[in-house]
């Protein structure tokens, strides 16, 4: 199985924002909806972490993910209003 890196890793960057906006784990983890075991997990950088629980913890930090790489500027054509679907 693959794992997921990212440079800064994550962990860091919901801390920092945390930090910032002045919440305590607890607080985040119940604004998120989630428990501060998972944000305490995402800080701490453990994989056991559901990719559901990451984006409600970046939701409410005002965090939003964008995708890189060599194929995204296809992808998000298809993607638009108005364009057909990618057949399978």
């Amino acid at each position: 199985m693959t794992r997921l890196t990212l440079d800064p890793p994550l962990g860091g960057l919901v801390r920092f924002h945390r930090k910032r906006a002045r919440l305590s784990q607890v607080e985040l983890a119940t604004m998120a909806g989630v428990s501060r075991k998972v944000v305490q997990d995402l800080e701490a950088g453990r994989d056991a972490v559901s990719w559901r629980h990451v984006l409600d913890v970046l939701e409410v930090l005002n965090v939003r993910l964008r995708p890189e790489g060599p194929l995204v500027g296809e992808w998000l054509a298809q993607s638009e209003p108005g364009t057909p679907a990618e057949e399978a």
